[in-house]
């Protein structure tokens, strides 16, 4: 059986997204698609699974064409999906997340449902004896009853690819599943992806992480702004701007002081301590699971902390709302976006415009300032913002923050998920705006990217900092080279190059 695509077009007005696109994804294979932001990469998914239609083209499955099918006829055919941007359900635990992929072979009736016969009990306990099984592949066990929502950005991706993997699929769309995961969790994934595709399903991965792309991928398809061409990949080094000098003999504008945050009985951060200084750039880097989202969302009053002190400009701000924490101009650019979908991107951007603390400032002259720093996002000003490319919605999400007029910016992984020519414009971005005078707090799991445009760094490490110092020298730290740059960056060290 394969999962054939022909010739297969999408239009969405004039915009041609998708443009005759053919390509096989064979059983038991690993097969990539890649390509820029904006290529159609994450809208071939949306095709072959139902969710939008194609313009013309065909998707079949052997000889059964499938082209347009709904979307949950095509997961009964086999075919299942991850997305983008994660769709968990949050408030649940992560064990019913994984359950509810179980329910696609669920064989008792309605009527037994109803009755609550013994057959439907025993059938529910294989599905959660089944989840805990994917739980333990996963080594995700510790997470079980823990709210899906609550956990980093890299661990929800897992459980989304265990969810799609609940339904046994004959073939896997993987759109993005290694964003937010640093070297180790990657390769974790990448051996159960080869399992998968070893147990006979084939697997579509759709990427931007070339290291994980070409460790498992057997086949390899290339998209360029709808099109397709042969594969023939030419690796471009992106050039990595230098770090600032350490900025010394400035006020503190943040100061965290033995700061400690729980979620019930497990400990997020503990005795956490933390200085920016005004106009500088400090960035927090260390593995998934460290904290450090935990600590921007303190900072700017969506968590609670169990003891220690926030303060910004000598006022203490600890367990202040998170509104008011934006007045006084902390503005929190969040993991994964978070834009509003369904509104234009002017509609997004005025929204962002309300955490401004002097709202009299002509909003269209705020606007157009932030498309002078993102062009890209001119000619889709009124355009769903949905409908852009990720790195398009993260320059969005940007966007969004500087309408708010911030004296501190937090950036909570402003790369992740994106290809890299799009993460070198975003960091030159970043550099611009500190120039310019911003002061940025900057969180990022790629530490030789955070490292080289930060001042100032702090290491964490399961909720503790555990190393800090000028940016410059923890690049030269054999210990940081060794943990979070890689070897290949370790030996370059060495070797002086």
């Amino acid at each position: 059986m394969v999962l054939a695509v022909q010739e297969l077009t999408k239009r969405f007005g004039g915009v041609e997204a998708v443009s005759k696109l053919t390509m096989d994804v064979t059983p038991g294979r690993i097969t990539g698609l890649i390509g820029p932001n904006g290529a159609g990469k994450t809208t071939v998914i949306n095709l072959i699974t139902g969710i939008i239609k194609p313009t013309s083209g065909r998707v079949s499955l052997d000889d059964r064409d499938i082209t347009g099918l709904e979307t949950h006829k095509v997961t009964r055919a086999g075919i299942v999906r991850t997305f983008q941007n994660i769709r968990l359900l949050r408030e649940a635990s992560v064990l019913n997340n994984v359950v509810v992929g179980f329910h696609r072979q669920e064989t008792t009736s309605l009527a037994a449902n109803l009755l609550g016969l013994p057959s439907v009990w025993r059938e529910r306990r294989q599905m959660r004896e089944r989840a805990v099984e994917l739980l333990e592949r996963f080594n995700m066990t510790r997470y079980a009853d823990v709210p899906a929502g609550s956990l980093s950005y890299g661990h929800q991706r897992r459980v989304e690819v265990m969810r799609a993997m609940a339904t046994s699929p004959s073939f896997l769309l993987l759109d993005e599943p290694a964003a937010g995961m640093n070297d180790v969790e990657a390769d974790d994934l990448g051996t159960v992806i080869r399992d998968v595709a070893a147990a006979g399903a084939g697997v579509l991965l759709v990427e931007h992480n070339m290291r994980f792309v070409m460790s498992i991928c057997q086949d390899l398809y290339v998209v360029d702004y709808g099109g397709s061409f042969p594969p023939a990949i030419r690796p471009r080094s992106a050039t990595i701007p230098p770090s600032s000098q350490l900025i010394s003999g400035l006020k503190a504008v943040l100061e965290i002081r033995n700061l400690t945050v729980a979620y019930n009985n497990v400990v997020a951060i503990k005795d956490a301590n933390l200085d920016v200084a005004a106009g500088s750039m400090v960035s927090i880097v260390g593995a998934n699971g460290a904290g450090k989202t935990t600590l921007l969302n303190t900072i700017s009053g969506v968590v609670k902390s169990a003891s220690g002190t926030i303060r910004f400009d000598g006022r203490q701000i600890t367990g202040l709302p998170g509104h008011k924490v934006a007045q006084m101009g902390i503005v929190q650019v969040p993991e994964g976006r978070q834009i509003l979908a369904p509104l234009t991107v002017e509609e997004n951007l005025r929204l962002g415009h309300l955490a401004a603390q002097d709202r009299s400032k002509n909003i269209n002259q705020d606007i157009e300032r932030v498309l002078e720093l993102f062009p890209m996002l001119r000619e889709s000003l009124h355009r769903p913002a949905g409908r852009l490319s990720g790195g398009q919605q993260q320059m969005l999400a940007i966007g969004r923050a500087l309408m708010g007029r911030p004296r501190l910016l937090l950036l909570d992984e402003p790369s992740l998920g994106l290809a890299p020519v799009i993460v070198s414009q975003v960091f030159a971005m970043l550099q611009k705006l500190h120039a310019d005078g911003l002061t940025i707090l900057l969180v990022e799991q790629n530490a030789r990217r955070a490292l080289g445009v930060s001042s100032y760094a702090y290491v964490m490490e399961r909720g503790q900092m555990v190393k800090e110092g000028a940016s410059a020298e923890l690049l030269q730290d054999s210990a940081m080279i060794a943990h979070y740059l890689g070897q290949k960056t370790a030996n370059a060290a060495i070797s002086g190059r």
